[in-house]
Parts: C-alpha cells; sequence; structure tokens
C-alpha cells in the first residue's frame, strides 16, 4: 500500500506542474499580446494574464499540498505544507478578482463607465 501511495503522491504533484506551467505559458502568452503587437484591449489582456498567473501559482501549490497530505502521518496542524499553501492557493485565486474589483470602483467613483470589453474606464 505504500508504494501505491507513494506514486499516486508523485503522479498528482507532476500533474500539478504539468498543468502549472502550461497555464504560466498562457499567462505569459497574454502578457505578450498585451504589450507586444498593437491590438484593441490591450488591458483585458494584461487582466487575463494576471488571471491565469493565479491559476497556475494555485494549481502548483495545490499540488504541492497534496503531496503533503498523502504523506503517511501527516499532521495537518503542524504542517509547514499547509500553512503556507493554503494561504497562497488564495491569493492566487483572489488577487485577479480583487485587482478587478478595484478598478471599476475606482472608475465608477471617479464618474466614469466600466467596459468590461476593453477593461477600460470610459470618462466622458
Amino acid at each position: 500500500m505504500h508504494k501505491y501511495r507513494n506514486i499516486v503522491r508523485w503522479v498528482i504533484l507532476l500533474t500539478a506542474f504539468a498543468g502549472g506551467l502550461y497555464l504560466l505559458n498562457s499567462a505569459l502568452f497574454c502578457a505578450w499580446v498585451s504589450g507586444g503587437p498593437p491590438n484593441k484591449y490591450p488591458k483585458a489582456w494584461l487582466q487575463y494574464s494576471y488571471i491565469y498567473f493565479g491559476y497556475s501559482g494555485a494549481l502548483i501549490s495545490l499540488g504541492i499540498l497534496v503531496f503533503a497530505a498523502l504523506r503517511e502521518k501527516f499532521n495537518w496542524k503542524r504542517s509547514v505544507a499547509f500553512y503556507l499553501c493554503v494561504p497562497s492557493i488564495i491569493y492566487c485565486l483572489a488577487a485577479p478578482k480583487v485587482r478587478e474589483y478595484t478598478l471599476i470602483d475606482k472608475c465608477l467613483d471617479s464618474g466614469g463607465r466600466w467596459d468590461k470589453q476593453s477593461f477600460t474606464c470610459q470618462t466622458k
């Protein structure tokens, strides 16, 4: 049983890292599009870059947490992985949404109109 548990642990960890790297590739592509070739929506592409970067960090952190949790004699209360990975996952998933909410709130407070498609504030 111990042998199979180790195999599952490593498969989950490597799959999470592979998925995280794939999402990181998407984040880098979106960042490149936002600043590289001319396009109509550079700020929207930048926001998608933040979102994919957050997903990437959350998936890698989740893989590390599950890898640690599947260890024999795992203790949640004394686990460094738990206290590092859970806040990391929460931050990675929440930061892009908080950024979006803050930008929209600033726009509306200044009397502008938020254009969701271009991710910009339209002022009069």
